[in-house]
């Protein structure tokens, strides 16, 4: 596997208290790299890990060989972006504007954004079906069109790695699947690398490449959907007694598990 992102035994505490303990795993380049888990489980930790806003105990985060800790911030953002799960309010500014503010921390706060740099906010707006919201004040739109919002902006960012905490947690079920049709997308076209948290099998089975499983803390599993999850019980981690089956449609489905009963 040709590895983008590598994890070696990264432990994290708040206080004394154990958040994530030895988690051992690599992302290859252009994976959808999924993990799963019920809340509690340290996914939102394992992901600030990953871009530096934490730093582990114990381990290292490496990108492309390199590790986090060697970084600085300006390099650490030309690398990679991150999208937390709630989209707090943000400063008074249009949707355009907050877009715009993705390559402060590359350029610095001096620098005086270019009609490029207006063009290409307005594209990334467009490629996330928001194009419509530009002049829109931000602290006025909804949840969801918060985060597809804080999404361009990451785009606008241009990272190798995007990071993605619950993505559809502010959507209704309906919408959580056009989200995530998106994040593929653009993982495809971009040619990013991505790592997404999820509560929801369904939604990771059908749209993750690669799959870790987090419970307590602790990595359970870890593998390609289609090599290591497919036509088998999911751990017990997902909270769900229930196997990966193949869809119609030549995606993976999620379906209750019939366990043989023992003779």
């Amino acid at each position: 596997m040709n590895a983008e992102l590598d994890l070696a035994a990264v432990s994290f505490d708040y206080g004394r208290q154990p958040v994530l303990k030895e988690i051992t795993c690599s992302v290859a380049k252009g994976a959808i790299f999924g993990i799963l888990g019920p809340r509690g489980s340290g996914k939102t930790t394992l992901l600030k890990c990953i871009c530096g806003m934490l730093t582990p105990r114990e381990g290292e985060v490496a990108v492309g060989g390199v590790t986090i800790r060697s970084l600085s911030r300006r390099q650490i953002s030309r690398l990679m972006a991150f999208v937390p799960r709630r989209a707090d309010l943000g400063p008074a500014c249009t949707a355009l504007q907050m877009v715009m503010m993705g390559r402060t921390a590359q350029q610095g706060h001096l620098h005086l954004p270019s009609r490029k740099d207006r063009t290409e906010a307005e594209q990334a707006l467009a490629d996330l079906g928001v194009r419509h919201l530009a002049a829109c004040p931000f602290n006025e739109l909804s949840g969801g069109e918060r985060q597809l919002v804080l999404l361009a902006r990451v785009l606008h960012q241009g990272p190798r790695i995007l990071i993605l905490d619950e993505p559809t947690f502010h959507f209704e079920p309906r919408n959580q699947f056009m989200v995530m049709e998106i994040v593929r997308q653009l993982t495809l076209h971009k040619g990013l690398t991505t790592l997404v948290s999820l509560t929801d099998p369904h939604l990771a089975v059908r749209y993750c490449t690669h799959l870790t499983v987090l419970k307590e803390g602790r990595l359970w599993k870890t593998g390609a959907t289609e090599q290591g999850f497919a036509r088998a019980p999911l751990p017990e981690g997902c909270g769900l007694d229930a196997s990966v089956e193949n869809a119609p449609d030549e995606n993976y489905a999620v379906l209750p598990f019939q366990r043989r009963e023992s003779r």
